[in-house]
């Protein structure tokens, strides 16, 4: 598994939106997703499945 954070709508490496990625061999569980979520955003941001 292999999360990384980008900045979104941004000409540069920070500033835009952060966008958290997951690459992953298998989706994971709903709780490890909501995990993983938490520790992107914070809980501010929405979670696409």
């Amino acid at each position: 598994m292999n999360i990384l954070r980008y900045a979104a709508f941004t000409n540069g490496p920070s500033g835009g939106n952060p966008a958290g990625v997951l690459l992953a061999d298998a989706l994971p569980s709903p709780e490890e997703m909501q995990r993983i979520y938490l520790n992107l955003c914070g809980g501010g941001a929405a979670l696409e499945l």
